[in-house]
């Protein structure tokens, strides 16, 4: 099993939410690096599986690489862009990837209104993040812009805040989402994966669900140039840090 993220475990949040921490990493003389919290975890259980842990961006080659050695992918990251990069993976190296996403919303003056996660089950015969208007051009350039230049554009109204910030979440939805993933995992692995949907959505608060469209890949959208592509078109990577 390979896990990547970039990101140490220094806030409290962070404790609440990521499976396997315990306060003593929050208050660890250096933040430990949130794979090597899930890492210990996983080896913890005795699965008698290797735990490759990669610390780094997906968004830069060296990191994107090691995932070229895996079955499946699953995609839990919060960025366009690096949505936009494992994106690549299932038509460009034929590697299926699951795309998570999860949203906390409400309605103004009434808390909150609803608990949402979505699949989307990425290959070559399904739609890409693209096809599915999940991902943005604009939002991509956004993100990569440094920060200072990209707070002054909020502030001056160029851009709409929260580009490149974590989305609030709780731990309830978290598991959601980690669940349905799971499902869709093992939705792969089955004789009756064919005739599961590529995507849907299940609102965990109100009990809503509901397949999302479009169901097949769009003709003139950019994954149908890249299927079995590999490096000869390599992913949209990150230029700058």
């Amino acid at each position: 099993m390979t896990i990547v993220d970039d990101d140490t475990l220094d806030t409290p949040s962070n404790v609440r939410r990521v499976v396997g921490s315990t306060a003593a990493d929050l208050h660890a003389t250096a933040p430990p690096a949130k794979v090597d919290v899930v890492g210990r975890h996983l080896e913890q259980l005795g699965l008698a599986v290797p735990i490759h842990r990669v610390k780094g961006d997906v968004r830069e080659q060296h990191t994107f690489r090691a995932l070229l050695d895996t079955d499946i992918v699953i995609c839990a990251t919060d960025t366009h862009g690096s949505r936009a990069v494992l994106n690549d993976l299932a038509a460009a190296y034929l590697l299926p990837v699951i795309d998570v996403g999860v949203q906390a919303g409400g309605r103004k003056n009434a808390g909150l209104a609803a608990l949402v996660a979505e699949i989307a089950v990425l290959t070559p015969v399904t739609p890409c993040l693209w096809c599915r208007q999940r991902i943005s051009a604009d939002v991509i350039r956004a993100e990569n812009l440094p920060a200072e230049q990209r707070e002054r554009l909020v502030r001056e109204g160029y851009l709409v805040g929260g580009v490149g910030e974590p989305a609030p979440s709780v731990m309830a939805l978290t598991a959601l989402g980690a669940g349905l993933a799971t499902c869709a995992l093992l939705a792969l692995l089955s004789s009756e994966g064919d005739v599961c949907p590529p995507g849907y959505w299940v609102d965990g608060l109100m009990g809503d669900a509901s397949e999302t469209h479009p169901t097949e890949p769009l003709p003139t959208c950019r994954c149908r140039t890249r299927i079995a592509a590999g490096d000869s078109q390599p992913p949209p990577f990150l230029t700058r840090r």
